[in-house]
């Protein structure tokens, strides 16, 4: 499926969609180039502002969100936490505006926050979660606030975001061009794949039926993969090192070697 190597890196001469909102696309787009591929941005969902928060959010900014509104304020709890996934904790620390103990599981999956929160011995715990709009909720989030209260933690749901589909022709990009790999970070990009496809007609199973689909899928960890398998499209990378996007990249230019030597 990869293309013959012409250039330096692991994915030189391949094209490498993505459908991840704006947030997220610098970042996957300067990973993608490191490794000589030519990045493809076709974002199927959005993350925006509430008219309460104000705020460009995705997990990072919303966390940005939540510690501008608590800058300067006398915080309850000796130490005040703040459990976060990956680099959102080290985003937090970097931001250094409220003083608080950030926790950061070693799984740094949803399932793994709530183990390193441990027993909640019946606390509150508020969870900025997001709203969404066109587009099912990913089952993700209410086992998220289930799992934590299984632990004794009394969850308090905050609304802090949006998460909306892109529309019906969001998915145009990528059934006009072509590409060797394409990269989902969360299964609500895929639900938007899938349901403007539908809308602009398409033929699903070039991207549901693994022995016709031209190019790789990847998921940036397990919890996306989940998602993907639930929604019925197959994966072929799963990223490893899911705490940042190097680690789908990696494992992404690790299939792409091992299909240029078949």
């Amino acid at each position: 499926r990869a293309k013959r190597k012409t250039g330096s890196g692991g994915l030189a001469g391949c094209v490498v969609g993505f459908t991840a909102p704006a947030h997220y696309a610098p970042r996957l787009s300067e990973l993608l180039r490191h490794e000589g591929a030519e990045a493809l941005w076709c974002p199927t969902i959005a993350t925006e502002c509430t008219d309460e928060t104000r705020a460009a959010v995705e997990s990072a900014t919303g966390i940005k969100a939540f510690a501008d509104a608590l800058r300067g304020r006398k915080l309850p709890g000796d130490p005040f936490i703040v459990a976060a996934l990956g680099r959102d904790g080290d985003y937090l620390n970097e931001l250094n505006v409220i003083d608080c103990k950030v926790l950061g599981p070693a799984t740094p999956t949803p399932s793994g926050l709530v183990e390193a929160l441990g027993e909640g011995k019946g606390r509150r715990i508020m969870c900025p979660v997001p709203s969404v709009v066109d587009l099912e909720e990913p089952p993700v989030v209410p086992e998220f606030l289930r799992d934590l209260t299984t632990r004794n933690w009394r969850p308090v749901r905050v609304n802090a975001y949006i998460t909306r589909w892109m529309g019906a022709e969001c998915a145009k990009g990528l059934v006009s061009g072509s590409m060797d790999a394409l990269i989902f970070t969360s299964s609500a990009e895929i639900e938007g794949l899938l349901k403007s496809l539908n809308s602009l007609g398409e033929d699903p199973s070039k991207w549901t039926d693994e022995k016709r689909r031209p190019f790789l899928v990847a998921a940036h960890g397990p919890v996306t993969a989940h998602g993907a398998a639930r929604l019925g499209v197959p994966v072929d990378v799963v990223g490893s090192k899911f705490s940042s996007f190097s680690g789908v990249i990696q494992q992404l230019s690790h299939r792409v070697a091992l299909d240029r030597r078949t």
